[in-house]
């Protein structure tokens, strides 16, 4: 019997800690969605400052070329 409440206990324990880790991995998701549209709004300023001349650019070691 001790043996069982024991297994049940360190379920509950592993339960728990998984618990804590989903919190803290969904308490973190505002500030990198925050990141993401400030990147993606300084990529639009400067593709929109290059709109009316060619440019090339470096993204992860491609060139990519925008007419």
């Amino acid at each position: 019997m001790r043996t069982d409440v024991e297994y049940i206990k360190h379920g509950v324990d592993d339960v728990r800690f998984e618990l804590k880790d989903q919190v803290r991995r969904f308490d973190a998701l505002p500030e990198r969605v925050t990141r993401v549209e400030e990147s993606t709004k300084q990529a639009r300023k400067r593709l929109a400052k290059s709109k009316n001349r060619e440019d090339v650019l470096l993204w992860n070691g491609m060139q990519l070329r925008i007419l």
